[in-house]
């Protein structure tokens, strides 16, 4: 991981990049009219609901 810090609006915020690209993919499900959405299990977010996704090193297949 990389450590940055940044500035915005007067705001110091301290940041953890990984040291290579990660991949994210977020999908959009509608069956006979009806939305699916999931839960978030994990932060950020926790308890809040949000669309079906997931996210891998490069190379995941």
């Amino acid at each position: 991981m990389v450590k940055m810090l940044g500035c915005i609006g007067g705001l110091l915020l301290r940041r953890e990049y990984p040291c290579w690209p990660v991949v994210g993919v977020g999908v959009v499900i509608v069956d006979r009219g009806r939305l699916v959405l999931v839960m978030r299990g994990a932060e950020p977010a926790l308890g809040k609901w949000s669309f079906p996704g997931s996210s891998g090193a490069g190379g995941d297949c």
